[in-house]
C-alpha cells in the first residue's frame, strides 16, 4: 500500500505533504484569516462577537478541504497507477486518517503529522504478518483497533489537549 520505490511520483508525494503541512501551519499561525479560522472552531460565539464571520470562514473551510481532497486523490492515482479501486481505497483512507488523527490528536497540526508518520511505520511493520489478499483488510483492522486504544487511554493524542 505504500511507496516502496524511489519513484518521481513518491517523491513529488513527499514534497507536496511537507510544503503543505508547511504552508498549513503558517495559515493557521501567522495570517489573519487563519487566526480566524481557528478561533472560529474554538469558540464559535466569541468569534461571532469579536466579528469574524462565521459564514465566511465555514465557506472557506468546506473549499479548502474539498480543495486537498482533490490533490489528495491525484496524487494517489498517480502513485498507485491507473487501476485504482475507489470502494476500497476509501475505506483505508479513512481507517488511516482516522487512526492518525487521534494517535496525534485533532487539535493539532503538528500532531497529525507525527500521527500520520506513526501510522505509515506501523502499516509498513504489518505488511510482512499479513501477505495474502484475504489478510489485506486485516491490516486496517490492526490500526483501527490502535487508533481506539489510543483513544481510550490518551483521549487527547500525543500532541492534542488533555
Amino acid at each position: 500500500m505504500g511507496c516502496r520505490a524511489r519513484t518521481g511520483h513518491a517523491v513529488t508525494v513527499r514534497i507536496v505533504t511537507v510544503v503543505g503541512g508547511a504552508a498549513a501551519s503558517y495559515f493557521f499561525k501567522r495570517v489573519k484569516f487563519g487566526v480566524a479560522v481557528r478561533a472560529a472552531a474554538e469558540n464559535g460565539d466569541a468569534a461571532r462577537l469579536l466579528g469574524i464571520s462565521a459564514d465566511r470562514v465555514a465557506a472557506f473551510v468546506w473549499i479548502a478541504g474539498s480543495v486537498l481532497a482533490g490533490v489528495a486523490g491525484i496524487l494517489v492515482s498517480q502513485v498507485k497507477g491507473g487501476g485504482v479501486d475507489v470502494t476500497t481505497l476509501s475505506l483505508g483512507f479513512l481507517v488511516r486518517g482516522l487512526t492518525a488523527a487521534l494517535i496525534g490528536g485533532l487539535t493539532s497540526l503538528p500532531g497529525a503529522v507525527v500521527g500520520g508518520l506513526v501510522v505509515g511505520i506501523t502499516q509498513e511493520m504489518l505488511v510482512g504478518q499479513f501477505q495474502s489478499a484475504s489478510q489485506q483488510g486485516l491490516r486496517e483492522l490492526e490500526l483501527f483497533v490502535f487508533g481506539v486504544v489510543v483513544l481510550l487511554f490518551g483521549s487527547g493524542g500525543l500532541f492534542g489537549e488533555r
